[in-house]
């Protein structure tokens, strides 16, 4: 590991990445209810905004990649994401929790989106 540390440094940012979204996702309904005073239901909403934003960062991801190189739009992506992150903790409304919420997982999907890159043809196709 110490002569290629980039599997360690993925390795890392996976895990610390999943935990971060998988307690924002177990949280969710408990703030919705509890912080927001609305119904579980608007949960749903959420992922479902969410969603949308992550397939148009997506889009948008592909196409920043191809102009300005993986590394400057992955660094991009993980500012917004961490800046979402710590705005989900200060949101004071149920609009804004959303807006934070949806803006962490395009950012995420922005970040994630430069490990993929494009099928490689071999010399058999």
């Amino acid at each position: 590991m110490r002569r290629t540390p980039a599997p360690a440094w993925l390795i890392g940012g996976l895990a610390s990445s999943n935990l971060a979204f998988g307690v924002l996702q177990a949280a969710a309904p408990i703030t919705v209810i509890h912080q927001f005073h609305h119904s579980p239901a608007p949960v749903g909403a959420i992922w479902s905004a969410a969603a949308v934003a992550s397939l148009l960062a997506v889009w948008v991801a592909r196409r920043a990649i191809d102009r300005w190189h993986v590394w400057p739009v992955g660094a991009v992506a993980a500012a917004v994401s961490t800046a979402a992150c710590l705005a989900i903790a200060l949101t004071p409304t149920f609009y804004s929790y959303v807006e934070s919420v949806a803006v962490l997982m395009a950012a995420a999907c922005g970040r994630w989106e430069r490990g993929v890159s494009r099928p490689v043809r071999s010399a058999a196709w």
